[in-house]
């Protein structure tokens, strides 16, 4: 068993408005020409929570958001946070018909939006919220309660082993924890410039957008363009002085061999979603940070910093929980096996999911009772993944392990 000690926070909504009653005037978004302060920030926040709690937006009420990557789109987010209830980002470039799939498969009764978005793909289905209709007037909605630990924060779709797309329910107590482990280990402050560049229908959009706002850091929304290339990014990455940025693998081993100026701001690249398949050469004026999860345990699982080119063929290793977070690799019988033994990576702790949408045949087969507690009721999520745990206790990915799908 590999463990580390976890820390508990305050949920990240309450963190975000608190940071903008103490520093209205700090930029809280960068996106293009548009700089929202964290004044302005919650003043728009403010203005669509009290539209949601108006519909009767409240704990574990689902709201759509059919944006584009943008400050409006982290409004959106912010807001149905603050209002109690979950939000489920969709990607407005996915074929439509599978937009209207999640809708229903999610029960969301609103969808926060733009007319000239949904106008053209829109009918019947959730209530729209225009962020473009002008704002009734009236006095300012009582604040709602702050989010308890166990209430939905989001849902994000991921696909599982038949190639369909299923829906996971992540907590508050999880996403608290990621935004926990990122502000402390890489040390997030008010100075911090974070970039965006990750579609929000996944759940790297998290890692990028909560741990930046509720250290009360900068969130740089990056241009479309500059994805598809990285020595652009790299320029823009520098120019604007971001300092802490996520990246997908294939973007960010590309990144990897763009020349950097020794004077560049950045000083952590978190490689998340696909696995790092090299080790960065040396030289590299930032740190290169190896991430594993799962969306089933809130984005991040296990992290380990990997330094310069190393002899031999294997890939970077996926290190260590993070904080809040339990790792067993366990054999078929769900027992321990030995150092440098293969196994299946069984993860616990505060990240883990609810479970998934659907039937809950669906849930029981991945989320699976923890023999190792004593706590009743305690579960496991079985990844699916088999790895080996050096002597040094940092993880290995292997490949993939048979897990039972009945229900999936």
């Amino acid at each position: 068993m590999t463990t580390t000690p976890q820390d508990s926070g305050w949920p990240v909504s309450e963190r975000i408005l608190r940071w903008a009653a103490r520093n209205p005037e700090r930029p809280a978004i960068v996106d293009g020409q548009l700089t929202l302060t964290y004044g302005a920030f919650a003043a728009r926040v403010g203005s669509l929570v009290g539209r949601l709690r108006a519909f009767g937006v409240g704990r574990d009420s689902v709201v759509a958001i059919y944006l584009p990557r943008s400050a409006e789109l982290v409004v959106a987010a912010t807001a149905v946070l603050v209002a109690g209830g979950g939000y489920l980002a969709l990607d407005i470039n996915q074929p439509f018909d599978r937009t209207r799939r999640m809708l229903s498969d999610s029960g969301a009764k609103f969808l926060v939006t733009m007319s000239k978005l949904w106008s053209i793909n829109g009918d019947a289905g959730p209530v729209p919220v225009y962020l473009d209709d002008p704002v009734p007037a009236g006095h300012p909605p009582m604040a709602p309660p702050a989010p308890e630990s166990d209430a939905l924060a989001y849902i994000s779709y991921t696909v599982d082993s038949a190639g369909d797309p299923t829906g996971v329910l992540i907590e508050h107590a999880g996403l608290t924890n990621l935004v926990d482990w990122y502000g402390a280990c890489h040390q997030v402050g008010p100075a911090d410039r974070m970039s965006q560049l990750n579609s929000p229908s996944t759940d790297a959009f998290a890692l990028e957008v909560w741990p930046c706002l509720a250290h009360g850091a900068t969130l740089h929304v990056v241009d479309r363009r500059l994805l598809a290339q990285p020595d652009r990014l790299a320029d823009w990455l520098g120019h604007t002085g971001v300092t802490l940025c996520s990246a997908p693998a294939p973007l960010a081993e590309a990144l990897l061999d763009v020349p950097w100026p020794a004077a560049a701001t950045l000083r952590a690249l978190l490689v998340a979603g696909d696995q790092l398949t090299r080790y960065p050469h040396a030289g590299l004026p930032f740190r290169v940070y190896n991430t594993y999860g799962r969306t089933e345990c809130t984005v991040v699982a296990t992290s380990v910093e990997v330094f310069g080119a190393q002899t031999g063929t294997e890939t970077p290793p996926i290190g260590t929980p993070i904080q809040g977070i339990t790792a067993y690799v366990l054999d078929a019988d769900l027992m321990p096996v030995g150092d440098e033994q293969p196994g299946q990576l069984y993860l616990t702790g505060s990240g883990l999911a609810r479970g998934y949408l659907g039937p809950r045949a669906r849930t029981l087969a991945r989320f699976v009772p923890n023999p190792f507690s004593s706590v009743a009721g305690a579960r496991m999520y079985a990844t699916g993944d088999l790895v080996r745990r050096g002597a040094d206790g940092v993880l290995h990915l292997l490949g993939s392990a048979r897990v039972d799908q009945e229900g999936s």
